[in-house]
């Protein structure tokens, strides 16, 4: 499956997801991954209900969640957003700041600004710019969580400046 959607192939990459599941059903990985696929071509209805399953069987992968809360987001269902967001936040608070962000925009378009802040200030203590510079912290995804964190604190400062 994996080798069809590095060549493009979302419908081969489809059937092969389905097959592996047939063959591995309690694997809820292999869900999140046909649910991203149903995403490619467009099928957020099928996505979501391997994002069910997937949520049944692995409970505590961030993953699921995260794709979840960006096609609730996209679709303007922004408590259910919220709720994913938050879900992955709490599974995986260190991990990056993509959930955080999206959180901190839901908020933001729904005029929680105050939660919004809140939320963005809570990450950024997570993730203090100090600890970027530190040769202890070893993650292949640090300058783009960094990045990350840069617009966050922008967006921040963007929403206060519109308080006053």
């Amino acid at each position: 499956a994996y080798a069809a959607l590095s060549q493009g192939e979302a419908a081969l990459a489809e059937h092969r997801y389905k097959k592996a599941i047939r063959f591995d059903p309690l694997d809820g990985r292999l869900r999140v991954s046909a649910a991203e696929v149903y995403l490619m071509q467009g099928k957020e209805t099928e996505a979501f209900e391997m994002l069910d399953t997937a949520e049944d069987l692995s409970p505590d992968d961030p993953v699921s969640y995260l794709i979840r809360a960006k096609i609730a987001h996209r679709r303007g269902d922004t408590a259910e957003a919220a709720r994913s967001y938050e879900r992955v936040i709490t599974l995986a608070p260190y991990k990056d700041l993509e959930a955080v962000s999206g959180l901190f925009n839901v908020h933001a378009e729904t005029g929680e600004t105050t939660r919004a802040i809140s939320v963005g200030m809570a990450a950024l203590e997570r993730f203090p710019k100090e600890a970027f510079s530190s040769f202890l912290w070893v993650d292949p995804n640090k300058e783009k969580i960094l990045a990350e964190r840069e617009m966050l604190e922008k967006a921040i400062q963007k929403l206060r400046s519109t308080q006053l």
